[in-house]
């Protein structure tokens, strides 16, 4: 921490081949004082907590590609009749779908496991859609549930990994003292 500083702007007798202008300054090391520990214990800290955040994302990222990868594959694709959106049971562990026609649904049921792709983006191929979602549509993929079950447990339990992390975090940053 610097105490006080002082700037000496002399001109000196240097004739332009160097300056004579400096700065004196008085400082402290605030690691040897309470309120400076505070600083660091909470730097570390905070450290800490922010990889732990960021590791839990990425566990919980690979998880979820690996759950999407063994649901999309060509024996699961759904080609029965179109179905709304709405009537397909279960609940949903992961959703993105957005307005503009993009985004993924992971929905669960008893029996089995819906990866729902939305394909409603200009561009796309609509004529693939066979669930119907309010808009251009979307497809689908459907696997047993007791086949993806270690793949969804292993995303739900990196998911909450991921939640409990950033709320330890952020209950860090908010509950902190200020020092």
């Amino acid at each position: 921490m610097v105490v006080s500083s002082f700037y000496h702007d002399s001109d000196g007798f240097s004739f332009g081949a160097g300056s004579e202008e400096w700065y004196w300054v008085k400082a402290k090391d605030l690691s040897e004082t309470d309120r400076g520990k505070k600083i660091m214990v909470d730097y570390c800290e905070e450290k800490l907590l922010r990889r732990m955040v960021k590791e839990a994302e990425a566990d919980m990222q690979k998880a979820l590609k690996d759950l999407e990868k063994a649901i999309s594959t060509t024996e699961n694709q759904y080609k029965g009749e179109s179905i709304n959106l709405s009537d397909i049971p279960g609940k949903d562990i992961y959703d993105t779908f957005d307005i503009y026609g993009g985004g993924r649904i992971i929905r669960v049921s008893e029996d089995c496991v819906w990866l729902i792709i939305n394909n409603g983006r200009d561009g796309d191929t609509w004529s693939i859609n066979n669930i119907l979602t309010g808009g251009a549509g979307a497809y689908g993929y459907k696997a047993p549930y007791l086949v993806m079950r270690d793949k969804q447990n292993a995303y739900a339990e990196n998911e909450l990994r991921f939640k409990g992390a950033k709320r330890d975090y952020d209950n860090f940053m908010f509950f902190r003292e200020e020092v």
